[in-house]
């Protein structure tokens, strides 16, 4: 009797991934906004609202265009010119607790809840690998595995160079300075310490 068939397991998908973090993030802000009332949750249960569904909206975006082809390289930022005056009026912005395990401590039974359930999305075939070769992804996800006690995946090491790449120069071996002489601790000629009356020259 020949064995049934196994059901191939589903490829790892950029879209997949971000549906279901997605949908844990939202689960996650009805439960914040539930218990806005508890002490630790109360002073900022509208900012972390706000940034639950920024963080979905923005990993949503990020694993559709990983979804089309591989990332071009983020560009540094170009540093700001001294002259340049900074504007006068700025929004007041809420500084979310960046405590490790926060948001378990503030709401323990729930929250762990939820981080059990982004442990268990990610230990599905292939999901930490596109996280972990992904570094845009790792970094928006930074904070909430902080307030939540995950830990990223690990990265993977950079490419290998191609051959016939410059090769980096070594920097050459710094020589050990020679010591400095020792002086004599010693009152010098002409001076005097405390209690002592300075010498004086015999007149001519």
């Amino acid at each position: 009797m020949n064995p049934a068939p196994t059901a191939p397991e589903p490829t790892p998908s950029p879209a997949l991934l971000a549906a279901g973090l997605a949908q844990i993030l939202r689960n996650l802000c009805i439960l914040i906004a539930a218990r806005f009332r508890l002490r630790k949750i109360a002073p900022h249960t509208c900012a972390l609202c706000s940034y639950l569904n920024r963080l979905a909206q923005r990993f949503t975006r990020l694993m559709d265009r990983l979804a089309q082809g591989p990332l071009p390289p983020s560009r540094p930022r170009a540093p700001r010119p001294s002259g340049t005056p900074h504007p006068s009026v700025k929004r007041p912005r809420h500084h979310l607790p960046t405590g490790p395990l926060w948001l378990i401590r503030a709401i323990p039974n729930e929250a762990a809840c939820h981080a059990s359930q982004i442990a268990h999305l990610l230990a599905q075939p292939g999901m930490a690998e596109i996280i972990a070769t992904t570094p845009r992804a790792a970094r928006l996800l930074r904070r909430l595995f902080r307030l939540l006690g995950l830990e990223l995946p690990p990265f993977e090491p950079p490419a290998a160079k191609p051959p016939g790449a410059p090769a980096k120069r070594e920097s050459k071996p710094q020589k050990p300075r020679a010591p400095r002489p020792h002086l004599p601790s010693g009152p010098a000629h002409g001076s005097y310490a405390p209690g002592l009356r300075p010498l004086r020259k015999n007149p001519a």
